[in-house]
């Protein structure tokens, strides 16, 4: 039961369910709980997470640069 239980965590943070909501579905009533037990990270999930930091960086540029030939 407790495989089931730590699989659906896991991918209900894979899937983006932020940990008070997950830590309700759970039944706990203590979030530092839910992020002791399954706030684990995997590579898969640190290279999503490091792409979408990219990409905000990256449209970020990208808006200043159309800013600036704007201006001109």
């Amino acid at each position: 039961m407790h495989a089931l239980r730590h699989t659906f965590a896991t991918n209900a943070i894979r899937a983006g369910v932020d940990m008070r909501t997950l830590a309700e579905l759970l039944g706990h009533s203590d979030v530092a709980f839910t992020m002791q037990v399954y706030g684990h990270t995997d590579d898969t999930m640190k290279a999503a997470a490091m792409e979408r930091i990219h990409n905000v960086g990256k449209a970020s540029k990208d808006k200043n640069a159309a800013s600036d030939g704007e201006n001109e």
